[in-house]
């Protein structure tokens, strides 16, 4: 059995990561102020 030496499994594991990372910003950025109108926060000051 021959093993590949490419870094390519890695490679795609970190940008994934690291999409998955934004991707979670973006939608806490988004479902921010749904979230404090809902709940009747106000913002600070």
């Amino acid at each position: 059995m021959k093993t590949s030496t490419t870094p390519w499994g890695a490679v795609s594991i970190a940008l994934v990561g690291a999409f998955l990372a934004i991707l979670d910003s973006f939608i806490v950025i988004v479902a921010g102020p749904s979230n404090q109108a809902e709940l009747g926060a106000a913002t600070a000051s």
